[in-house]
Order: C-alpha cells, then sequence, then structure tokens
C-alpha cells in the first residue's frame, strides 16, 4: 500500500464560514483555498483520498505553529471539514452504458445518466468539469432542464457562482424572454427570467451533451440577448460526427468525453 501526502491548492472551491471564524486573524485568510490530501492506493488499483478542506487559508498558520510538520492532526481536528474519497481507476466514458438500436433502429444511444446514478462517475463528470473551467474568470453558470441542472449546479457550487435555469416554454414564473431552435420534427422554445442576467456578466454553459448544436445556440442567444457574455460552454459528452461545433462557431467549448461518430 502506498502512502502519500500532498497539498493542492484548489481556487476554485468556496468553504462556508462556521462560528470558528472568529479565531482566525485575516493573514490566516490571504492565500487561497488548500486541500490537504492524504492519498493511498489499496489493492485493486482503487485510490482512496482523505481531503481535509480547511475553513479558511491556514498554510501560514501551519509553517508557523508547525515547522517539522506540514499537516498537524489538531489543526485538522479543529479547523478541517473532513470527507472520505473512493475513486476507482476508471475513465469516465466507462461510465457510459451504450443502447444499441434506440430510439430507432440503427442508432447507438449513449446515456448519461449511469454515469448520475454512480457516485464515481458522477464525482469523475463534476471534477473534470471544474477543472475544465479553473482559472476562467466569471459570473454565473447557466445550464438548461433537465440535466444542464445535474451538471451545472454543482459546479456553481463547488466554484461560488450563481446558477441561472433554462427551461422549458411555460415553466419559469416570472418575465421570462425565450429563443426557439429546431427539432428533427418541428421546433422547441426555451425560455429565461428577463432579469436573471445583468449586462456584462461573464457566463459560463454546461450541458449533459452537445449533438447538432441546436439547444445550446439558443442558450447563447437567450444569455447574449440579455447582455451576458459567453466565457466558455462545457459538456460532459459531445458527438463529433454530428458537427455541433459549426454552429457555435467562435465560442470556447470543451467536453470531457468525444465521440467521433454520431
Amino acid at each position: 500500500m502506498e502512502l502519500e501526502l500532498r497539498i493542492e491548492h484548489r481556487g476554485h472551491h468556496s468553504i462556508r464560514k462556521r462560528p470558528v471564524d472568529r479565531h482566525l486573524s485575516p493573514e490566516n485568510r490571504a492565500a487561497g483555498p488548500i486541500f490537504a490530501i492524504i492519498a493511498f492506493t489499496k489493492p485493486g488499483g482503487t485510490e482512496v483520498r482523505r481531503a481535509f478542506l480547511p475553513f479558511f487559508h491556514r498554510l501560514p498558520a501551519w509553517r508557523s505553529h508547525h515547522p517539522n510538520c506540514p499537516v498537524a492532526s489538531q489543526t485538522l481536528d479543529s479547523f478541517f471539514r473532513f470527507r472520505t474519497v473512493h475513486s476507482p481507476m476508471k475513465e469516465l466514458k466507462d461510465y457510459v452504458t451504450e443502447i444499441p438500436d434506440f430510439p430507432k433502429p440503427g442508432i447507438l444511444f449513449r446515456d448519461v445518466t449511469t454515469i448520475i446514478s454512480d457516485p464515481d462517475g458522477l464525482r469523475l463528470a463534476i471534477d473534470g468539469l471544474i477543472d475544465m473551467m479553473e482559472g476562467l474568470d466569471f459570473d454565473l453558470v447557466v445550464g438548461s432542464e433537465s440535466r444542464g441542472f445535474v451538471f451545472g449546479t454543482p459546479v456553481a457550487y463547488a466554484m461560488d457562482k450563481g446558477f441561472i435555469l433554462v427551461r422549458k416554454k411555460g415553466k419559469l414564473p416570472r418575465e421570462t424572454i425565450s429563443e426557439s431552435y429546431d427539432l428533427e420534427y418541428g421546433t422547441a422554445e426555451l425560455e429565461m427570467h428577463a432579469d436573471a442576467i445583468k449586462p456584462g456578466q461573464r457566463v459560463i454553459i454546461i450541458d449533459d451533451l452537445i449533438a447538432t448544436g441546436g439547444t445550446t445556440e439558443a442558450i447563447v442567444k437567450l444569455v447574449e440577448r440579455e447582455g451576458g457574455v459567453v466565457v466558455k460552454i462545457g459538456f460532459v459528452m459531445e458527438l463529433a460526427g454530428l458537427k455541433g461545433r459549426e454552429k457555435l462557431k467562435g465560442y470556447d467549448i470543451g467536453s470531457l468525453i468525444t465521440y467521433e461518430g454520431a
């Protein structure tokens, strides 16, 4: 069994304040969130990580009070929230279920719900999207129902941003703006609250899939009609053969899994 201690800076994480705040001086809150991760590999190739999340930026305090030990147990017990992560050595695409001849003969349907239903698959997807957005300057995350909500909201939470809902027509209670997009047979319409985005706000869009790109193109138009700036668009899966990127030329697009065919 291998044991490793490492310190990782994860600037995209936001740690909520607790009553212990009053014991921390301003200089101990200055550098950026730190993860103290103890990682070890069990037989069978499963990595287990114990991640200690400080409420504030404790590295200066560790060095001054514990010069011979970068992380002391009493400091962790007093100031850190604790969680254990089990991460098998699998890739995200291993959690996608392929269903032949659905919804019609000749179509190979790739089911993202088996990513969502597995804790390791879900963690890989959310962490991958967070890493994709790391270092970007933005204000809001936008996602459409329903799987855009599933993947976008955890990213917004982890990166301390608000989340804006784009919904099907008639689902939002206040004044809305709308945009139509093409379906295989006919059209559909998406709506967003008219006051959801302020002019100049920088936005990322997150969804589960880019296929033809029509839905995402409609979301982009909604954002830009309200004066928002689309900084990046992130997907869990991309069907590159359907050429969705062609409808989104000029935008920064990323995907965690790419399938070359349709």
